[in-house]
């Protein structure tokens, strides 16, 4: 099996034209290849990667994608570190709530009892049990730190909140 290396020229192009995005999925689909082919796919490593890419098409709405690499990253990480199987349910969740499965979103974040900050940005960057945490009251599919969190995440997650009458 050949690794796929990314095309300088191709990249250069990229990072003149200013398109750091498709620069960056470029950078994560060699690296991916080459960890594939050097570690396997059910390495750590190559699960990262999965899990980068998969957070870079969330940004980019290309939710299919996403939930593939996403799916490949879990099915590794969820007998690895907790933090790190939190963080790809965390995201995997994001996609769901995105398409509009409140319930789905839910139930990916809440698979065991450990979860993150649904704020992308949070400064903890830190586990907590269900119980040391706060949940949005209105949809109860995504989970804060602080108010202060949920306040940040307020103007990305209003597009998909929804009561659904759990309590």
């Amino acid at each position: 099996m050949q690794t796929s290396q990314p095309n300088q020229p191709v990249l250069l192009e990229y990072i003149q034209r200013g398109d750091k995005i498709s620069c960056n999925e470029q950078q994560y689909k060699a690296a991916i290849a080459t960890r594939e082919f050097l570690l396997g796919p059910s390495d750590p490593a190559t699960a990262k990667c999965y899990n980068g890419l998969g957070d870079l098409y969330i940004k980019l709405g290309r939710l299919e994608e996403a939930e593939e690499y996403l799916s490949r990253a879990l099915q590794v990480r969820s007998s690895g570190p907790l933090f790190d199987a939190a963080v790809t349910r965390d995201n995997l969740g994001c996609i769901y709530e995105m398409k509009g499965d409140i319930q789905k979103a839910r139930e990916m974040r809440i698979t065991d009892e450990h979860v993150i900050c649904g704020l992308y940005e949070c400064a903890s960057q830190r586990l907590y049990r269900l119980n040391e945490i706060s949940r949005c009251s209105k949809c109860k599919c995504i989970f804060y730190c602080s108010a202060q969190c949920q306040r940040n995440d307020w103007p990305r997650h209003k597009a998909y909140c929804k009561s659904t009458g759990v309590i």
